[in-house]
């Protein structure tokens, strides 16, 4: 059975995060938001919009967060991971072409 996750790296994302969370979650039920140490709303944006979110109490980088996700992810048995930015800039109706 297959089980995709989305993880989305986020550092001080609130005015775009519901949005894209939400937009996400159309395609795709397990979404993982990693707030990278957000001095804004990120963090409860994120979780009020559904999704997981995993939260470092200091920026540690893109690529840090990325792989704090995919190691929660493959802990939850994911079948397959893929990234979406927490800024909107990546076309969510992409999502299941890609997961096809």
């Amino acid at each position: 059975m297959s089980k995709p996750f989305i993880v989305i790296p986020a550092f001080n994302e609130a005015s775009t995060i519901e949005n894209v969370v939400n937009s996400v979650k159309k395609y795709v039920d397990n979404v993982i938001v990693i707030d990278d140490g957000s001095k804004d709303r990120t963090y409860e944006l994120a979780i009020k919009s559904g999704a997981i979110v995993l939260k470092s109490h200091n920026n540690l980088g893109y690529d840090s967060s990325l792989e704090f996700g995919f190691e929660y992810a493959l802990k939850q048995g994911a079948t397959s991971i893929l990234t979406i930015d927490a800024d909107g800039q990546h076309p969510v109706d992409l999502l299941p072409k890609m997961l096809d």
